[in-house]
């Protein structure tokens, strides 16, 4: 299944839009609270390297997450996640060189998923979706990256 989803929305890349960039290759952190995979995260996060120039080190499930860990992304539960209003929730953590503000550089990302979404089936498009933000993709007419309702 999730083949054919990066087969269909590869074809898409060029309408990505980049809103932020990684200075440095981030790790991945899976936090002992979700229940999202090593192996689906390791499915999102390729998706966006094989489309895009995205580029992670490492894919560790650790025993707790340190808030506000540098060259981070976290991959937790959705705690926080509004239900009613969005399926999961992103939170790019960014800064500027005081010179440089036409650049916007990614600090660390929470990738916030929860154990039960609306739409179970959907579990792997979420996640790529939340990944594309990870990444340092904002909303845009590609497939993957469209604002969901």
């Amino acid at each position: 299944m999730l083949t054919v989803l990066i087969t269909l929305f590869t074809a898409q890349a060029g309408n990505l839009h980049k809103k932020y960039e990684w200075e440095t290759v981030p790790n991945i952190e899976v936090c002992p609270e979700t229940n999202i995979s090593i192996q689906e995260i390791r499915n999102a996060a390729d998706y966006w390297v094989e489309t895009t120039n995205f580029r992670y080190n490492r894919i560790t499930k650790v025993s707790s997450c340190k808030s506000g860990k540098e060259n981070t992304i976290q991959v937790t539960d959705g705690r926080g996640v509004s239900k009613d209003k969005e399926h999961a929730k992103t939170t790019v953590h960014s800064w500027f060189y005081e010179n440089n503000e036409d650049r916007c550089f990614i600090d660390y990302v929470v990738v916030k998923i929860p154990r039960e979404l609306k739409y179970s089936s959907q579990k792997d498009v979420v996640l790529l979706h939340e990944f594309g933000h990870a990444a340092g993709y904002g909303h845009s007419n590609h497939e993957i990256m469209k604002a969901q309702h």
